[in-house]
C-alpha cells in the first residue's frame, strides 16, 4: 500500500509570497496545511478548532492554528517567549500535527522561508515517495566531542555520553513512530529540565532530533546528499516565490530575507565570491544581518556559532 505524506508549511505570519509558494505544494499528491503560530493573532480564529479552511489571497487553504496554550496542555516546554520556542524547538510542529492529523505515515514540516526553485514540488515528493527512512534531514552528521558548536553546551542534564549528533532544520520529514518517539521523549525531558533549580540549556531540535534517531535506532537519511540541498537564498522571498531557471533546489536563508540587490553586489565577480568563503566574510555578513531587529540580536550567538561550526 502506497504510504500516505503529510506536509506542513509552518508560518508566523501570512503574506502573498507566503501562499504562492503554498500553492506550489497544493495538488501533488500529499496532503497540505499551513501551520499558523497564532498566539499574535496573524489570521483570524473563528474559533471553529485548530482546523480551520481559509481563503487566502484567493487560495483555499486549510489552516492549523497553533497557540503557546496549545503546547502547555501537551505538556511542552516554553521558553522565554512562544516565538523562540518555535524557532528553537521546531519539531514541537510535527507533533501538533500529528495530534489533529494522525493519520499519516511520514510527516514533512518545512519552514515558512524556504523556496523550492520550481514551478511545483511534484518532482521533491516524488523523489522522497519510496523512501522509508524514519528522519530526512539536511546536513545530518556526528557531532565531534571537543565541537564549539553552542547547542551542546550545558546539555549535559540529558547527554552526558558525547554521543551527539547534528542537523539543519528548515525542512524535515518524520515518520510516525519517530514522531512519537520524540514526543514522548519531549516531553520527558521538560519534566527533569523545569524541576532544575539551575536549569541549564533547553535541547535544540537541530540537536535534539537527530541525536535521538541515533540514541533510539531510528533510521536517517541526509538530505544533502541527495542533490537537493539547502543554500543561503538567492531570491526574494518577499515576492511571489514563482521558480526562475528551475534547478528543483531547496533554498533557505540564515537571514530571514533576502534582496536580489544585495545578490547582484555579492556576486558580480569572481574575487567576491571566493572571499564568501573565508570565515571572517560569513561571520561579518551574519552581524550586519541579524543586527537589524530584535529577533536578528537574539539568534545572533547561534547563528555565528552554527556558521563556524558549518565552517
Amino acid at each position: 500500500m502506497k504510504a500516505k505524506h503529510f506536509v506542513l508549511f509552518a508560518t508566523y505570519k501570512v503574506t502573498p509570497s507566503i501562499i504562492s509558494e503554498f500553492k506550489k505544494m497544493q495538488d501533488c499528491g500529499v496532503k497540505c496545511v499551513l501551520g499558523v503560530h497564532n498566539t499574535y493573532g496573524a489570521l483570524e480564529d473563528d474559533k471553529s478548532g485548530a482546523v480551520q479552511v481559509k481563503t487566502l489571497f484567493g487560495t483555499e487553504v486549510t489552516c492549523l492554528l497553533l497557540y503557546e496554550k496549545d503546547l502547555k496542555d501537551m505538556g511542552l516546554h516554553i521558553e522565554a517567549n512562544i516565538g523562540y520556542t518555535l524557532w528553537h524547538s521546531t519539531d514541537y510542529w510535527a507533533y501538533f500535527a500529528h495530534k489533529h492529523f494522525s493519520d499519516f505515515d511520514f510527516y514533512w514540516e518545512i519552514d515558512y522561508d524556504c523556496f523550492l526553485n520550481a514551478p511545483n514540488y511534484q518532482k521533491f515528493f516524488d523523489f522522497y515517495d519510496c523512501c522509508n527512512e524514519d528522519f530526512i534531514v539536511p546536513n545530518f552528521r556526528k557531532i565531534d566531542k571537543d565541537t564549539t558548536w553552542s547547542w551542546v553546551k550545558n546539555t549535559q542534564w540529558a547527554y552526558n555520553d558525547n554521543e551527539w549528533y547534528g542537523s539543519l532544520f528548515g525542512i524535515a520529514r518524520y515518520s510516525k513512530k519517530f514522531i512519537l518517539a520524540l514526543y514522548e521523549k519531549r516531553v520527558a525531558y521538560t519534566k527533569i529540565y523545569e524541576n532544575y533549580k539551575d536549569k541549564k540549556q533547553w535541547l535544540m531540535c537541530e540537536f535534539f532530533t537527530a541525536t535521538e534517531a541515533m540514541k533510539q535506532g531510528f533510521s536517517t537519511r541526509n538530505f544533502s546528499q541527495d542533490g537537493h540541498q539547502i543554500r543561503i537564498n538567492p531570491f526574494d522571498l518577499n515576492a511571489e516565490r514563482f521558480f526562475i531557471n528551475p534547478d528543483n533546489k531547496i533554498y533557505h536563508p540564515i537571514k530571514e530575507v533576502a534582496s536580489t540587490k544585495t545578490l547582484t553586489k555579492t556576486i558580480v565577480i569572481g574575487a567576491t565570491m571566493r572571499a564568501q568563503n573565508f570565515l571572517s566574510y560569513k561571520l561579518g555578513v551574519a552581524l550586519i544581518e541579524n543586527s537589524k531587529s530584535l529577533k536578528g540580536y537574539i539568534r545572533m550567538p547561534f547563528v555565528l556559532s552554527y556558521i563556524t561550526e558549518l565552517h
